[in-house]
């Protein structure tokens, strides 16, 4: 939880600083400060409730993080402090605090910002540089602390990424007006009804790098639990959504393009070079480069919770599933197969999938909001389903999928509340903690966009980079089967008249899509919360065929 410190807080914001403090540095810039003067600086900063630090605080309610901001007399914002407690580092705290921050001073009217890190402290500036912080070239040396700082600054004239930025379709030769045509479309889908799609969407297009059309319609949230929420909760532009399947190629596939790109990934060793238990028959036979386009031979679902609780575990009962179909021929998708891919990256990364994955892949691609198990300050969230109800009917019917082995009275975790912030995802959220191969991320419309446009790029430019183009290129071609790259989509525009190269992307089970036209250089993201409030659940295909159909209509300049 992100709130605004009060007077009350001061011994818990004093115990991180001086545990940040004293962990980080040694010798002369250590002594320099001690408890007293820690509490003295903090009751100063404290007294003003307006401009009072933000705080991260636990469930518990114990404080993890500090922020202090301003905006100085120059119009500029200035970021005094930034501390996490280091029993809560990796969680993203640091950059969701930051984040917060940078928020609130581009709403107060700051277009740069700007902070002082100490130059020994090559950590923290890590940090900063990955976030996008660059040195300005001054620097200052305080007699109070003998130690020289370096002044780092970020522009926040937008709040798109450095690959995206604002504008208006004539800009990139676009009527307006045939463009307006994708709002009736997604209207077309709203409504709280049964009969209706979903109860909110975000819609966002770009061409040529530019975001003609950024909109939110309908509700984020409507139900709690059986119970209508009165008012509904609105969608924003802002709103965060689980991507669920989006996951395997804005985290997993991403992952996977790095890890092959620095020569640590070979895609055709056998799986077992990492899964050591994932051995035996037709197995020895499967690799990395099977895994991303589905003919590994792999079940396409099982309901692991049954059996496993936990990343080894839950790891351990995927790799020892028999294999039901031909590898290499047959392409049957599994998320059993991306499980076994977040293994993978794990092991030839020598990190947590939530570790790496930001670290490598989203952090120095600008996706600011993109992350696993978000806290709740992380939002707003778009809810998904009554909890586990669908899971629950797959178990008990076997439908759409044989189960193999297990029964719904295996398993006494089934959630019955509103998902709001909490993985929809069974698999992901009951085996795997929240943090999957297959599922678990969360981001906003303008993050998954930013990564559609590093598709778009080749790969990226300038100091934004997801891969080299001779990479990309390799993921997102058809590999064994028409329409499947190495995890990426490559038909996804089929339905599209006119010229496309087939267009790259994934859908998600929650609602979520993503597609790149290479020939006509757009983006198209639709976010909704088509599981929302309950069953049955809505298809949304047809909805998302028009919006691709209108939007290369609007790029070509002819009628539906």
């Amino acid at each position: 939880m992100l709130r605004r410190a009060r007077p009350g807080d001061l011994p818990g914001v004093v115990g991180v600083f001086w545990e940040c403090w004293t962990g980080t540095y040694t010798g002369a810039l250590r002594s320099r400060m001690d408890l007293e003067r820690a509490r003295t600086l903090w009751t100063g900063f404290l007294a003003d409730p307006e401009a009072a630090p933000v705080i991260a605080t636990g469930d518990d309610g114990e404080v993890l993080g500090v922020v202090r901001f301003a905006v100085e007399e120059d119009g500029g914002g200035y970021v005094g402090s930034l501390y996490i407690r280091p029993v809560a580092h990796g969680r993203g705290l640091g950059r969701t605090l930051l984040t917060r921050a940078l928020d609130e001073l581009a709403a107060a009217g700051a277009r740069r910002a700007r902070l002082w890190v100490f130059a020994v402290n090559a950590t923290a500036r890590a940090f900063y540089d990955r976030l996008g912080w660059r040195p300005s070239g001054r620097t200052r040396l305080r007699e109070e602390f003998g130690e020289p700082e370096l002044e780092l600054t970020v522009d926040l004239g937008s709040t798109m990424s450095p690959v995206l930025r604002e504008g208006t379709p004539e800009e990139v030769g676009l009527a307006a007006d045939r463009l307006a045509a994708v709002d009736d479309v997604v209207s077309a889908g709203l409504g709280s009804t049964p009969s209706d799609l979903y109860a909110g969407a975000v819609l966002l297009v770009a061409k040529d790098g530019v975001v003609v059309t950024h909109r939110a319609f309908g509700h984020a949230q409507t139900h709690d639990g059986t119970t209508r929420l009165d008012p509904p909760r609105p969608m924003t532009v802002d709103t965060v959504f689980d991507l669920a399947s989006v996951t395997k190629v804005m985290a997993t596939t991403a992952a996977v393009m790095r890890l092959v790109d620095e020569g640590r990934l070979d895609l055709d060793a056998p799986v077992r070079s990492w899964v050591p238990s994932f051995t035996g028959g037709a197995k020895d036979a499967v690799t990395p480069r099977h895994l991303l386009t589905h003919t590994a031979g792999l079940p396409e679902w099982q309901p692991v919770y049954l059996h496993a609780a936990g990343w080894e575990e839950a790891i351990a009962y995927v790799a020892g599933l028999d294999l039901g179909y031909p590898v290499g021929e047959e392409r049957h998708y599994s998320d059993p197969g991306f499980m076994l891919l977040g293994e993978i990256v794990r092991v030839a990364s020598g990190q947590r999938l939530d570790a790496y994955v930001p670290r490598a892949v989203h952090e120095p691609l600008g996706l600011t909001r993109t992350r696993y198990r978000p806290a709740p300050g992380d939002g707003p969230f778009a809810a998904t389903s009554l909890g586990d109800a669908y899971e629950r009917s797959m178990v008990e019917t076997g439908s759409p999928y044989p189960v193999l082995d297990g029964t719904v009275a295996d398993f006494a975790g089934w959630r019955d509340h509103t998902l709001v912030g909490e993985v929809n995802d069974g698999n992901a959220a009951h085996a795997f903690g929240g943090v999957a191969g297959h599922a678990g991320l969360f981001a906003p419309a303008s993050d998954v966009a930013t990564f559609g446009q590093l598709l778009l790029d080749g790969g990226g430019d300038g100091g934004v980079r997801l891969a080299s183009p001779e990479v990309l290129a390799e993921f997102t071609r058809d590999a064994f089967h028409r329409g499947q790259g190495l995890g990426f989509g490559t038909a996804r525009l089929a339905a599209v008249d006119g010229p496309s190269a087939g267009g790259l992307g994934h859908g998600g089970f929650t609602g979520t899509e993503l597609a790149v036209d290479r020939e006509r250089g757009t983006v198209v993201v639709l976010l909704t919360n088509r599981v929302h409030p309950g069953l049955p659940y809505a298809e949304i295909g047809p909805v998302w065929t028009s919006l691709l159909r209108t939007v290369a209509a609007a790029v070509d300049g002819r009628d539906l």
